[in-house]
Protein backbone atom coordinates (compact mmCIF):
# COMPACT_ATOMS: atom_id res chain seq x y z
CA UNK A 1 0.00 0.00 0.00
CA UNK A 2 1.16 3.20 -0.78
CA UNK A 3 1.46 6.20 1.85
CA UNK A 4 0.12 9.51 1.01
CA UNK A 5 3.91 10.70 1.29
CA UNK A 6 4.43 8.61 -1.57
CA UNK A 7 1.87 8.10 -4.08
CA UNK A 8 2.79 8.19 -7.28
CA UNK A 9 -0.16 9.30 -9.23
CA UNK A 10 -4.08 10.27 -8.74
CA UNK A 11 -5.49 8.38 -11.04
CA UNK A 12 -5.52 5.09 -13.49
CA UNK A 13 -7.52 4.66 -16.10
CA UNK A 14 -7.29 2.17 -19.27
CA UNK A 15 -8.23 2.80 -22.90
CA UNK A 16 -8.46 0.99 -25.70
CA UNK A 17 -8.80 2.17 -29.36
CA UNK A 18 -8.63 -0.13 -32.63
CA UNK A 19 -5.80 -2.59 -32.03
CA UNK A 20 -3.98 -0.36 -29.37
CA UNK A 21 -4.27 -0.53 -25.67
CA UNK A 22 -3.15 2.07 -23.31
CA UNK A 23 -2.77 2.59 -19.47
CA UNK A 24 -3.33 5.95 -18.62
CA UNK A 25 -1.76 7.32 -15.21
CA UNK A 26 -1.95 11.04 -13.92
CA UNK A 27 0.57 11.30 -11.61
CA UNK A 28 1.42 13.44 -8.97
CA UNK A 29 5.35 14.91 -9.26
CA UNK A 30 6.05 17.09 -12.43
CA UNK A 31 7.29 14.70 -14.91
CA UNK A 32 10.75 14.94 -16.41
CA UNK A 33 11.40 15.20 -20.42
CA UNK A 34 14.43 13.81 -20.46
CA UNK A 35 13.52 10.74 -18.86
CA UNK A 36 10.46 10.44 -21.34
CA UNK A 37 12.43 10.84 -24.16
CA UNK A 38 15.29 8.04 -22.89
CA UNK A 39 12.33 5.90 -22.45
CA UNK A 40 11.52 5.93 -25.79
CA UNK A 41 14.69 6.10 -27.72
CA UNK A 42 16.02 3.33 -25.10
CA UNK A 43 13.04 -0.04 -25.75
CA UNK A 44 15.70 -2.11 -24.72
CA UNK A 45 15.75 -1.02 -20.84
CA UNK A 46 13.08 -3.27 -20.34
CA UNK A 47 10.23 -0.31 -19.55
CA UNK A 48 7.00 0.41 -21.26
CA UNK A 49 6.43 2.47 -23.63
CA UNK A 50 5.45 5.64 -22.81
CA UNK A 51 3.98 9.27 -24.05
CA UNK A 52 2.64 12.27 -22.52
CA UNK A 53 -0.74 13.02 -23.36
CA UNK A 54 -1.80 16.79 -21.57
CA UNK A 55 -1.10 15.68 -17.96
CA UNK A 56 -1.42 12.19 -18.44
CA UNK A 57 1.15 9.38 -18.88
CA UNK A 58 -0.07 7.32 -21.70
CA UNK A 59 1.56 3.32 -21.68
CA UNK A 60 1.07 0.97 -24.05
CA UNK A 61 -0.24 -1.99 -22.66
CA UNK A 62 -1.08 -4.28 -25.96
CA UNK A 63 -0.09 -7.85 -26.08
CA UNK A 64 0.43 -7.64 -22.27
CA UNK A 65 -0.52 -9.45 -19.38
CA UNK A 66 -0.24 -8.04 -16.28
CA UNK A 67 0.85 -10.05 -13.19
CA UNK A 68 -2.12 -9.19 -11.15
CA UNK A 69 -4.16 -11.07 -13.86
CA UNK A 70 -1.55 -14.10 -14.02
CA UNK A 71 -1.94 -15.02 -10.73
CA UNK A 72 -5.23 -14.70 -10.46
CA UNK A 73 -5.68 -16.91 -13.58
CA UNK A 74 -3.25 -19.97 -12.93
CA UNK A 75 -1.29 -20.26 -9.82
CA UNK A 76 2.11 -18.84 -9.85
CA UNK A 77 4.74 -22.05 -10.75
CA UNK A 78 8.48 -21.52 -10.09
CA UNK A 79 9.37 -20.50 -13.80
CA UNK A 80 6.79 -17.13 -13.45
CA UNK A 81 7.92 -16.34 -10.32
CA UNK A 82 11.73 -16.46 -11.45
CA UNK A 83 11.03 -14.69 -14.54
CA UNK A 84 9.64 -12.23 -13.05
CA UNK A 85 12.13 -11.54 -10.06
CA UNK A 86 15.20 -12.01 -12.25
CA UNK A 87 13.22 -9.66 -14.89
CA UNK A 88 12.78 -6.74 -12.34
CA UNK A 89 16.10 -7.40 -10.64
CA UNK A 90 17.73 -7.52 -14.36
CA UNK A 91 15.63 -3.83 -15.57
CA UNK A 92 16.97 -2.32 -12.16
CA UNK A 93 20.55 -2.67 -12.41
CA UNK A 94 20.23 -1.24 -16.27
CA UNK A 95 18.57 1.82 -15.13
CA UNK A 96 21.56 3.52 -13.69
CA UNK A 97 23.57 3.64 -17.47
CA UNK A 98 20.43 5.36 -19.19
CA UNK A 99 20.61 7.97 -16.00
CA UNK A 100 17.25 6.88 -14.76
CA UNK A 101 16.53 6.39 -11.01
CA UNK A 102 14.92 3.27 -10.01
CA UNK A 103 13.07 4.71 -7.39
CA UNK A 104 10.70 5.87 -10.23
CA UNK A 105 10.07 2.46 -10.74
CA UNK A 106 6.23 1.16 -9.82
CA UNK A 107 6.07 -2.55 -8.94
CA UNK A 108 2.27 -3.04 -8.28
CA UNK A 109 1.36 -6.47 -9.36
CA UNK A 110 -1.08 -4.70 -11.59
CA UNK A 111 1.78 -2.27 -13.21
CA UNK A 112 4.05 -5.12 -14.04
CA UNK A 113 3.72 -6.94 -17.43
CA UNK A 114 4.83 -9.67 -19.03
CA UNK A 115 5.04 -9.45 -23.12
CA UNK A 116 3.27 -12.42 -23.94
CA UNK A 117 5.09 -12.37 -27.56
CA UNK A 118 8.41 -12.00 -26.12
CA UNK A 119 7.80 -13.25 -23.08
CA UNK A 120 9.41 -10.28 -21.15
CA UNK A 121 8.96 -8.09 -18.47
CA UNK A 122 7.66 -4.73 -18.72
CA UNK A 123 7.79 -2.40 -15.91
CA UNK A 124 6.26 1.05 -15.36
CA UNK A 125 8.34 3.86 -14.99
CA UNK A 126 6.89 6.76 -13.56
CA UNK A 127 8.74 10.59 -14.26
CA UNK A 128 9.07 12.69 -11.10
CA UNK A 129 7.88 9.71 -8.83
CA UNK A 130 10.48 9.49 -6.04
CA UNK A 131 9.44 6.13 -4.20
CA UNK A 132 11.51 3.30 -1.93
CA UNK A 133 12.26 0.70 -4.34
CA UNK A 134 13.13 -1.94 -1.40
CA UNK A 135 9.88 -0.98 0.16
CA UNK A 136 7.80 -2.15 -2.95
CA UNK A 137 10.47 -5.05 -3.55
CA UNK A 138 9.15 -6.31 -0.28
CA UNK A 139 5.68 -5.54 -0.90
CA UNK A 140 5.70 -7.17 -3.97
CA UNK A 141 7.22 -10.88 -2.51
CA UNK A 142 4.50 -10.88 0.31
CA UNK A 143 2.01 -10.37 -2.33
CA UNK A 144 3.70 -12.95 -4.44
CA UNK A 145 3.97 -15.52 -0.86
CA UNK A 146 -0.03 -15.39 -0.80
CA UNK A 147 -0.39 -16.61 -4.34
CA UNK A 148 2.89 -19.25 -4.76
CA UNK A 149 2.52 -23.00 -4.60
CA UNK A 150 3.76 -23.76 -0.81
CA UNK A 151 3.85 -27.09 -1.89
CA UNK A 152 6.86 -26.72 -3.75
CA UNK A 153 10.45 -26.61 -1.73
CA UNK A 154 11.80 -25.44 -4.49
CA UNK A 155 9.69 -22.18 -4.98
CA UNK A 156 9.27 -21.80 -1.18
CA UNK A 157 13.43 -21.55 -0.95
CA UNK A 158 13.42 -19.43 -3.76
CA UNK A 159 11.26 -16.90 -2.36
CA UNK A 160 11.87 -16.65 1.14
CA UNK A 161 15.54 -16.37 0.82
CA UNK A 162 14.73 -13.30 -1.43
CA UNK A 163 12.71 -11.35 1.01
CA UNK A 164 15.28 -11.98 3.66
CA UNK A 165 18.14 -10.41 1.63
CA UNK A 166 15.67 -7.50 0.75
CA UNK A 167 14.77 -7.04 4.58
CA UNK A 168 18.57 -7.34 5.67
CA UNK A 169 20.10 -3.65 6.19
CA UNK A 170 22.93 -4.35 3.83
CA UNK A 171 20.47 -5.40 0.77
CA UNK A 172 21.66 -4.45 -2.55
CA UNK A 173 20.43 -6.21 -5.96
CA UNK A 174 23.55 -7.60 -6.83
CA UNK A 175 23.17 -10.20 -3.93
CA UNK A 176 19.06 -10.89 -4.85
CA UNK A 177 20.32 -11.14 -8.65
CA UNK A 178 23.50 -13.72 -7.25
CA UNK A 179 20.88 -15.83 -5.71
CA UNK A 180 18.41 -15.90 -8.32
CA UNK A 181 21.30 -17.38 -10.80
CA UNK A 182 22.03 -19.87 -8.31
CA UNK A 183 18.49 -21.23 -7.66
CA UNK A 184 18.12 -21.21 -11.98
CA UNK A 185 21.22 -23.00 -12.32
CA UNK A 186 20.09 -25.58 -9.56
CA UNK A 187 16.76 -26.04 -11.44
CA UNK A 188 18.27 -26.40 -14.62
CA UNK A 189 20.96 -29.38 -13.42
CA UNK A 190 17.80 -30.80 -11.84
CA UNK A 191 16.06 -30.71 -14.99
CA UNK A 192 19.41 -32.47 -16.61
CA UNK A 193 19.20 -34.81 -14.53
CA UNK A 194 16.32 -35.94 -14.73
CA UNK A 195 16.62 -35.54 -18.83
CA UNK A 196 19.67 -38.02 -17.99
CA UNK A 197 18.13 -40.37 -16.19
CA UNK A 198 15.11 -40.10 -18.74
CA UNK A 199 18.07 -41.12 -21.27
CA UNK A 200 19.27 -43.97 -19.17
CA UNK A 201 15.62 -45.46 -18.82
CA UNK A 202 15.62 -44.75 -22.58
CA UNK A 203 18.42 -46.91 -23.08
CA UNK A 204 18.00 -49.75 -20.97
CA UNK A 205 14.11 -49.88 -22.46
CA UNK A 206 15.79 -49.76 -25.71
CA UNK A 207 18.43 -52.48 -24.74
CA UNK A 208 15.26 -54.34 -23.33
CA UNK A 209 13.53 -54.00 -27.05
CA UNK A 210 16.61 -55.35 -28.37
CA UNK A 211 17.04 -58.07 -26.56
CA UNK A 212 13.52 -58.94 -26.98
CA UNK A 213 13.75 -58.72 -30.94
CA UNK A 214 17.04 -61.38 -30.65
CA UNK A 215 15.06 -63.41 -28.88
CA UNK A 216 12.24 -63.44 -31.52
CA UNK A 217 14.60 -63.59 -34.49
CA UNK A 218 16.74 -66.95 -33.06
CA UNK A 219 12.74 -68.28 -32.64
CA UNK A 220 11.79 -66.94 -36.10
CA UNK A 221 15.72 -68.98 -37.14
CA UNK A 222 14.73 -72.27 -35.44
CA UNK A 223 11.45 -72.27 -37.06
CA UNK A 224 13.12 -71.83 -40.60
CA UNK A 225 15.37 -74.26 -39.69
CA UNK A 226 12.51 -76.75 -38.74
CA UNK A 227 10.58 -76.05 -41.45
CA UNK A 228 13.68 -76.56 -44.29
CA UNK A 229 14.36 -80.30 -42.47
CA UNK A 230 10.40 -81.12 -42.84
CA UNK A 231 10.83 -80.08 -46.17
CA UNK A 232 13.72 -82.09 -46.87
CA UNK A 233 12.01 -85.42 -45.30
CA UNK A 234 8.85 -84.32 -47.11
CA UNK A 235 10.78 -84.97 -50.65
CA UNK A 236 12.90 -87.85 -49.17
CA UNK A 237 9.94 -89.89 -48.13
CA UNK A 238 8.13 -88.81 -51.51
CA UNK A 239 10.56 -90.22 -53.04
CA UNK A 240 11.25 -93.22 -51.73
CA UNK A 241 7.11 -93.69 -52.28
CA UNK A 242 7.89 -93.33 -55.76
CA UNK A 243 9.85 -95.77 -55.89
CA UNK A 244 8.04 -98.10 -54.13
CA UNK A 245 5.52 -97.10 -56.70
CA UNK A 246 7.43 -97.64 -59.56
CA UNK A 247 8.89 -100.95 -58.35
CA UNK A 248 5.37 -102.39 -57.99
CA UNK A 249 4.53 -101.29 -61.80
CA UNK A 250 7.50 -102.88 -62.85
CA UNK A 251 6.98 -105.81 -61.15
CA UNK A 252 3.70 -106.25 -62.52
CA UNK A 253 4.45 -105.69 -66.32
CA UNK A 254 7.17 -108.23 -65.85
CA UNK A 255 4.99 -110.55 -64.31
CA UNK A 256 2.52 -109.90 -67.07
CA UNK A 257 5.07 -110.10 -70.01
CA UNK A 258 6.45 -113.96 -68.30
CA UNK A 259 2.65 -115.03 -68.25
CA UNK A 260 2.61 -113.93 -71.61
CA UNK A 261 5.68 -115.59 -72.80
CA UNK A 262 4.38 -118.85 -71.10
CA UNK A 263 1.26 -118.75 -72.58
CA UNK A 264 2.91 -118.20 -75.80
CA UNK A 265 5.32 -121.30 -75.84
CA UNK A 266 2.45 -123.19 -74.43
CA UNK A 267 0.07 -122.87 -77.18
CA UNK A 268 3.05 -123.16 -79.81
CA UNK A 269 3.90 -126.84 -78.38
CA UNK A 270 -0.05 -127.54 -78.25
CA UNK A 271 -0.62 -126.20 -81.55
CA UNK A 272 2.87 -127.34 -83.41
CA UNK A 273 3.08 -124.45 -84.93
CA UNK A 274 -0.66 -124.18 -87.07
CA UNK A 275 -2.10 -121.61 -88.55
CA UNK A 276 -2.67 -120.16 -85.30
CA UNK A 277 0.93 -118.99 -84.79
CA UNK A 278 1.14 -116.07 -86.46
CA UNK A 279 -1.90 -114.94 -84.27
CA UNK A 280 -0.48 -115.75 -80.81
CA UNK A 281 2.87 -114.48 -82.16
CA UNK A 282 1.11 -111.02 -83.06
CA UNK A 283 -0.56 -111.17 -79.68
CA UNK A 284 2.41 -111.75 -77.74
CA UNK A 285 3.83 -108.51 -79.73
CA UNK A 286 1.42 -106.92 -79.27
CA UNK A 287 1.61 -107.27 -75.67
CA UNK A 288 4.98 -106.98 -74.84
CA UNK A 289 4.71 -103.86 -76.55
CA UNK A 290 2.19 -102.44 -74.56
CA UNK A 291 3.64 -103.50 -71.68
CA UNK A 292 6.74 -101.83 -72.45
CA UNK A 293 5.21 -98.68 -73.69
CA UNK A 294 3.21 -98.25 -70.54
CA UNK A 295 6.72 -99.08 -68.44
CA UNK A 296 8.41 -96.47 -70.38
CA UNK A 297 5.44 -93.95 -69.80
CA UNK A 298 5.07 -94.34 -66.36
CA UNK A 299 8.94 -93.85 -65.93
CA UNK A 300 9.43 -90.72 -67.61
CA UNK A 301 6.47 -89.41 -65.31
CA UNK A 302 7.74 -90.36 -62.54
CA UNK A 303 10.95 -88.44 -63.26
CA UNK A 304 9.00 -85.25 -64.45
CA UNK A 305 6.93 -85.56 -61.17
CA UNK A 306 10.23 -85.76 -59.29
CA UNK A 307 11.70 -82.68 -60.90
CA UNK A 308 8.54 -80.63 -60.68
CA UNK A 309 8.01 -82.18 -57.07
CA UNK A 310 11.43 -80.78 -56.33
CA UNK A 311 11.30 -77.57 -57.37
CA UNK A 312 8.02 -76.32 -55.86
CA UNK A 313 9.68 -77.25 -52.48
CA UNK A 314 12.51 -75.56 -53.19
CA UNK A 315 10.59 -73.01 -53.59
CA UNK A 316 8.64 -72.96 -50.49
CA UNK A 317 11.97 -73.54 -48.69
CA UNK A 318 13.45 -70.09 -50.22
CA UNK A 319 10.24 -68.27 -49.59
CA UNK A 320 10.36 -69.20 -45.77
Amino acid sequence: MQTSETLAYEKVTYERSGFREDMLIQPISQTVDFELKMISLHPEIGLLKVCQEGEKLAYEIQGMKSFFHLFAEHQADYMLIWKLLYGIVTILKGLEEYLLREDSVLLEPDKVYLDVKQSTVKLCYVSGYSGNIRQQLCTLVEYIMRYMDHRNDKLVVLVYGIYHIIREEQYSLASVEQLLKEKSAACIETEEGGSEQKQEEQKAKECFMGQEKQEEKKDEEKRRTNRREEIKEYICNTQVGRRRRLRILFGTVAGLFLIGTVYFYQNIFVLRLTENYNLLYGCLVGLMAGCGGALWQQWKLFQLQKVLGIHKEIQKENRI
